[in-house]
């Protein structure tokens, strides 16, 4: 009798039975610019030259680190001599007097960059990549509504005017010790 009372118990509330710990694995950090320099395809770096959060100094860093990733197309024969060579495209280009949401506060100018890179992928004949690195991003057209000098075009916004220009690798290289560390504290 007590036999079956314990069994009956074990029915009703079955013991438990002791549990393993998972082995829980670390997530692998990833650094963030060793990702970036892994990335196969063409990217357009379009900052706010006001942004609080992504400064100019991180853009200049992405940028420097996109421009040293090697050719896509070494040593492959289905491409011909002017794709051979052709890096992933790698363009910055900085919109003065915006900050942080930049297709809120220069819709306009950055529409115009947008439009220019999206249209190097329209042509049929030939590769995107070699198009993308070669394309006026910041065109004039002529427009009264924007005027071009050596600080780039300038775009009116409704609310006001914005310097849009395209910033050289060279520029994005030169890093002061500040800026730097700033890039650095990213990744």
């Amino acid at each position: 009798q007590q036999q079956q009372q314990q069994q009956q118990q074990e029915r009703l509330h079955p013991p438990q039975q002791q549990q393993q710990p998972e082995k829980q694995t670390k997530p692998q950090k990833i650094q963030f610019y060793q990702a970036l320099q892994s990335l196969p395809m063409d990217v357009l770096l379009l900052f706010g030259s006001d942004d609080p959060w992504c400064t100019p100094a991180v853009a200049k860093r992405m940028h420097s680190t996109l421009s040293s990733r090697r050719n896509i197309h070494d040593n492959d024969d289905e491409f011909d001599d002017e794709c051979a060579n052709t890096t992933p495209a790698s363009r910055y280009v900085a919109i003065d007097n915006c900050g942080h949401c930049r297709n809120h506060e220069a819709p306009a100018a950055v529409a115009k960059v947008l439009l220019a890179w999206f249209d190097a992928d329209d042509n049929v004949n030939g590769n995107a990549t070699f198009r993308r690195n070669n394309v006026e991003l910041i065109p004039n057209n002529g427009e009264s509504e924007a005027t071009k000098n050596g600080h780039g075009v300038m775009v009116k916004e409704p609310w006001g005017d914005v310097w849009v220009r395209e910033v050289s690798i060279e520029e994005s290289r030169k890093l002061d010790f500040m800026d730097w560390m700033v890039a650095n504290m990213v990744g």
